[in-house]
């Protein structure tokens, strides 16, 4: 089955005009290959909740079968309808704050957020505001449900794109999953000094924490060095200068690459291009002092689109942020040109 294009979709997210319950993460019915079942093979075997969950869902939760509480040793038949209900924490550290929220797709399960340059994920040390995570769980709150995001990856604050939040804990559960056996696919688009080449390959090494920032070095040289490979592929050279005239400014000669991480360590994109001679224009932390000055504001990087398989339906779905007009500048003023 080929990878289908999310677009947008309205807050129902497939419900058949049941009430919500508060707190509730999981609504479906037995299917035929679990009649018998019992609800712990369900939770485990169909839903793919962790032990941790189980526990939680036993401790502080509801289980129910058609609207009945049940024990995870209760048996099911065909066509029971299951509702599981967790409700959440309070989350100390998101206080949700009313922001500008550029939503791609949204459902029950998660909502696929455009993320802007300059904005943090999550609050951190002394950043309390105006985080992204504050901006959907004031989202949240407005439609009566628990304002705790989850996160399920992490840009930088200068890293603009497509970024993932899961709306209870199951579906963040099913979708960290997915990350950490790498069955995601990511692509990022970024703007990089230099000609890039070969037109296309696989950066390979480990990264290693010094100072405040990673450093590329081989493959098991360095104790505490964890290995990552992103292949990339070059879009478009850029000459950096007028292509109405021809001019090539060697100085400002660039590449437009679209990447794929296949792993995912801090700052692993921009270390690997910065350690293979071709920095991401516009980073003050791994690139070199900028030949161009005031053509961006930030490093040009952008997450493109993300595609993995739904929390709860299963499907493969892609979703996909446009290139910002930064960025899209800056691809022009260097003699380059943006797809519409």
């Amino acid at each position: 089955m080929g990878w289908q294009d999310g677009g947008r979709s309205g807050r129902d997210g497939g419900r058949e005009g049941h009430d919500r319950l508060d707190g509730e993460w999981y609504r479906g019915t037995v299917p035929p290959s679990l009649d018998g079942a019992s609800v712990a093979h369900f939770l485990r075997g169909h839903l793919g909740a962790s032990r941790r969950m189980v526990r939680r869902l036993k401790a502080r939760g509801a289980m129910l079968v058609n609207g009945r509480p049940v024990v995870v040793r209760e048996r099911l038949r065909v066509g029971d309808e299951v509702v599981l209900v967790l409700p959440d924490l309070p989350s100390p550290n998101i206080e949700p704050e009313e922001q500008p929220l550029r939503i791609l797709f949204e459902d029950d399960a998660i909502i696929v957020v455009d993320k802007p340059a300059g904005v943090l994920v999550h609050p951190v040390g002394g950043q309390g505001r105006g985080t992204l995570a504050q901006a959907v769980a004031f989202h949240l709150e407005t439609q009566g449900l628990s304002p705790r995001p989850r996160p399920v990856h992490r840009l930088d604050r200068d890293t603009s794109g497509v970024i993932i939040f899961a709306k209870n804990a199951h579906a963040h559960h099913r979708l960290a999953g997915q990350f950490d056996r790498h069955e995601l696919t990511k692509e990022y688009l970024a703007v990089v000094w230099g000609r890039m080449v070969p037109d296309h390959g696989l950066l390979r090494g480990a990264l290693k924490r010094d100072r405040g920032r990673m450093t590329v070095v081989e493959e098991g040289d360095e104790p505490g060095a964890r290995p990552v490979a992103t292949g990339y592929r070059v879009k478009e050279r850029l000459a950096g200068g007028s292509p109405s005239s021809g001019d090539i400014d060697e100085a400002r000669e660039a590449t437009v690459l679209l990447l794929y991480p296949q792993t995912g360590r801090t700052h692993q994109i921009r270390a690997q291009l910065a350690a293979a001679g071709h920095p991401v224009v516009g980073d003050r932390l791994y690139g070199p002092s900028d030949p161009s000055p005031g053509l961006i504001g930030r490093q040009a990087l952008h997450a493109l689109s993300i595609a993995f398989r739904h929390p709860v339906t299963g499907l493969p779905v892609r979703f996909a942020a446009p290139v910002p007009p930064d960025i899209a500048g800056l691809i022009e003023a260097l003699g380059g040109r943006v797809d519409p």
